[in-house]
């Protein structure tokens, strides 16, 4: 079930990866602000054990996503052939393409780089306009409407989960159901447009620990900018080479020139001057 959340976790985070805006700020929603609570319900039973779920979520932004926070407390209790009692908190903060990540048991902070982030605030790229081709590119499929708290969202089947998007975005349940363990986050209060305080973003005093892919933001872009040109070149490549390919009367040399050709000024090359 874990492994369920977290994919759906990584699609939603795809989602609200957006556009650059002229102060190098990432929009991960279309949406300026927001707050949205969450309940966590559920369980079932399975090889005769009895399993409940229960908890709070919380997400607040601002910035359209630039700044952004989640944090979940569950509790997972399970009776019958062993018991046992797993409580869980976690806290997950964004800051354009910084991330931060709350361990509470050790009383420390990860720091990273979110390279989702990275990618689209080099490219410029507006994901939230291909939201729709995003969910389909993991195997969603649209399946109906809902309206949660006075706001119609759109029912999403994503690899068996089901999840109800707000402006094709922002979840406001998420339903899974896995071996007939239930799981299902569902908005219970949701605030959009209106200014959030800042102290909604606090981290706890914790020490700060800098993971070994952490780069800072400049680095970051920089090194995106150049992944993505280098993109951006084999794709100009590959269709200078169908257009050769296509061409009648070139020797034979050339097109096999041309076919050896890893780069662009090498595939020049293949041409006599």
């Amino acid at each position: 079930m874990n492994r369920k959340l977290y994919i759906l976790t990584v699609i939603s985070s795809l989602l609200f990866s957006t556009t650059l805006s002229a102060d190098k700020s990432i929009k991960r929603y279309s949406i300026k602000s927001g707050f949205v609570a969450y309940e966590i319900s559920g369980g079932g039973e399975i090889m005769g054990m009895k399993n409940k779920i229960s908890g709070t979520k919380t997400l607040y932004f601002k910035n359209y996503g630039a700044v952004m926070i989640e944090e979940e407390k569950k509790s997972d209790i399970s009776t019958g052939l062993a018991n046992r009692n797993i409580q869980t908190h976690t806290l997950q903060k964004m800051d354009n393409v910084t991330s931060y990540s709350v361990d509470f048991k050790r009383k420390k902070i990860l720091k990273g780089t979110d390279p989702i982030g990275s990618k689209y605030l080099s490219s410029g790229k507006n994901m939230s306009a291909q939201s729709q081709k995003m969910l389909e590119g993991f195997g969603g499929k649209k399946v109906g409407k809902d309206t949660i708290l006075g706001l119609e969202c759109e029912i999403w089947n994503i690899m068996g989960a089901k999840q109800c998007l707000y402006k094709g975005q922002i979840p406001l349940w998420i339903e899974l159901n896995i071996m007939g363990l239930k799981n299902k986050t569902v908005a219970i209060k949701a605030e959009f447009e209106k200014e959030i305080a800042d102290d909604k973003f606090t981290l706890p005093k914790y020490p700060i620990k800098i993971l070994p892919t952490y780069v800072d933001e400049k680095k970051a872009i920089s090194k995106q900018e150049m992944i993505n040109a280098m993109g951006s070149e084999e794709a100009m490549l590959k269709k200078k080479k169908q257009k050769i390919y296509s061409e009648k009367g070139l020797p034979n040399s050339i097109k096999e020139c041309v076919h050896k050709a890893q780069t662009l000024s090498a595939m020049q090359k293949c041409f006599p001057q």
